[in-house]
């Protein structure tokens, strides 16, 4: 019998990242395939189409669980939601092995519903800091709730093993989403800036601001600071919504405004994985506070503003610049981000996130696994 794993996507970013995993354990004979879908990924959305239109073969299963609203309370509500819908799913379908990624509080559901039914959790980017928003406190949250992990780079190996997680639980992957980049089949410049309607003899800056999850109530003035430094610096912006975290509205409507009265702005709510890598290549910067800035940027040697608190404690590699959420900080990072002599001192740099062979490390321990008792009881740790 295969082994059968659940691949939990709640955001665009994650179902990006866990893309190539997904596929290649579909062509694998140990394996049969299923993917919960929940959080971000709403009926008539960008993100959906994009997961309906990947081609993959395997079940789709949704578990709704979008918050009415960008407020504190209807997140939390939708957390409750899901854990409801996650445990009637699971219960049903009795996977092997659940699979998330990442930190998000749309994946948090899924890990507590596993634990009655005693489904055990494999956990990816386990391990890592990003001491600006509640993603912190979750993603340690799901490293007690899983029982394999696979972080990016031994710093964050150990940082588990300081958690109280057993050595034998812990592989080093590095990042499944960077496995494609490398053989990813770019577009030209041209073909790129023409479908997006801008100059391509002109920079381009890819922009997306996440809320500071901290203080929500403090988004609006945070983008509108972001905005005044976007007027001083000579280039054409990308911007892509946030996500749905607390607070996101507010700037989901201050960029729709900013971008609709400027002739060298775009916006954009989700580009999809395949035009993000597009437009990753031919881009000259990428501003704001998303991840992707300091996981996947490095490997296109792409400088990065960092803005604010939301990344912090992060490994950022020696593309980022990290600029306190003010004006005059941002526009001098992103002045310097675009300068020619910034972008040619990357001309030797590596990505610490990963190597590109992180699918088959993680497919090669899952392949190997024991479901057997050792797997499902936690022990600390006390050696750590």
């Amino acid at each position: 019998m295969p082994l059968h794993l659940a691949f939990v996507t709640s955001a665009r970013s994650d179902f990006g990242l866990l893309l190539p995993l997904i596929r290649a354990a579909e062509s694998d004979p140990r394996f049969a395939v299923t993917v919960l879908i929940t959080g971000m990924h709403l009926p008539g959305s960008t993100s959906l189409a994009e997961i309906e239109t990947a081609g993959l073969s395997s079940p789709l299963v949704m578990v709704p669980a979008a918050p009415a609203d960008d407020s504190s309370v209807q997140v939390a509500m939708a957390m409750g939601t899901a854990v409801s819908g996650f445990a009637r799913a699971l219960d049903r379908l009795r996977p092997d092995l659940l699979v998330v990624l990442g930190d998000r509080f749309d994946m948090m559901p899924a890990v507590i519903a596993a634990l009655p039914l005693t489904v055990p959790v494999a956990h990816i980017s386990g391990g890592e800091l990003t001491e600006g928003v509640i993603d912190d406190s979750i993603r340690h949250a799901v490293t007690k709730l899983s029982h394999l992990h696979f972080p990016a780079m031994p710093e964050y190996a150990r940082r588990l093993e300081r958690l109280g997680e057993e050595p034998w639980r812990i592989h080093v992957t590095g990042e499944p989403g960077l496995d494609v980049i490398p053989s990813h089949p770019y577009r030209p410049r041209d073909a790129v800036f023409a479908e997006l309607d801008l100059d391509p003899a002109r920079p381009l800056t890819i922009f997306t601001l996440h809320p500071e999850s901290m203080d929500p109530a403090g988004s609006a003035a945070l983008i509108a600071r972001v905005l005044a430094a976007a007027e001083r610096v000579d280039s054409q912006i990308v911007l892509t919504h946030p996500n749905s975290d607390p607070g996101s509205a507010a700037i989901t409507a201050a960029i729709t405004g900013f971008a609709a009265s400027r002739p060298h702005c775009r916006l954009v709510p989700s580009l999809g994985r395949v035009r993000y890598l597009d437009v990753l290549n031919q881009a000259d910067c990428m501003v704001g506070n998303s991840s992707s800035g300091l996981i996947e940027a490095a490997s296109f040697r792409l400088p990065v503003v960092n803005i604010g608190e939301r990344q912090r404690g992060r490994v950022a590699p020696a593309n980022v610049l990290h600029a306190a959420a003010e004006t005059d900080a941002v526009a001098a990072a992103w002045t310097k981000a675009l300068s020619p002599e910034f972008r040619a001192g990357l001309a030797d740099l590596s990505n610490p996130y990963g190597d590109g062979h992180a699918v088959e490390r993680i497919l090669a321990v899952l392949g190997g696994i024991d479901l057997g008792p050792r797997l499902i009881t936690k022990r600390f740790n006390d050696g750590a």
